[in-house]
């Protein structure tokens, strides 16, 4: 599929920290921001390892079609990898507002202008892939919704290349990979 540990970790910690400082910057769900982005794409990590083929053959049909994975998954499946993180996050008792954030930051009806975290969680993931920085599965060309200026975001930490820089320190310094 060409989900690597390296992609899917620095894709992992690049949304924890783009939604850590979208939460500070609005000063809402700061508590749970960076877990809620660093886990959100637990259960696309869980699928792939339990059944690497099913996961190549949802990217295989995003591709085809031109729609993002959770589209393929919703059609194929009739849920989504992000639903499958939220499961986990909830047998794993965290916390309510980060089952959710996990479990829902994919909804097609969630609104970027919504006062939830996972409406943080979207927006950040938006504002990385933007970036190309990609999980290696995800489709590029494939993923919809509006698209988000990071550097016009993520001023108070003086952009997106600020935020590069503070991921390739926690990777190396975590041992992600």
């Amino acid at each position: 599929v060409g989900m690597t540990s390296r992609h899917f970790w620095r894709h992992s910690v690049a949304v924890g920290l783009a939604t850590e400082t979208l939460a500070r910057a609005e000063r809402a769900h700061m508590g749970n921001a960076f877990a809620a982005g660093f886990l959100h794409s637990i259960g696309r990590l869980v699928l792939g390892h339990l059944v690497p083929s099913v996961l190549q053959e949802l990217r295989a049909h995003a591709v085809r079609e031109g729609i993002g994975l959770h589209c393929a998954e919703r059609q194929l499946l009739g849920f989504t990898d992000a639903e499958i993180g939220g499961v986990l996050a909830n047998r794993w008792q965290l916390p309510g507002e980060l089952v959710a954030a996990i479990g829902g930051h994919a909804d097609v009806n969630l609104s970027f202008d919504q006062d939830s975290l996972a409406s943080l969680v979207a927006r950040a993931r938006t504002m990385v892939e933007a970036e190309s920085i990609m999980d290696g599965v995800e489709p590029l060309a494939a993923l919809p919704g509006p698209r988000l200026n990071s550097d016009d975001v993520l001023t108070t930490d003086e952009g997106f290349d600020a935020l590069l820089d503070r991921v390739e320190a926690f990777m190396e310094h975590s041992g992600l990979v």
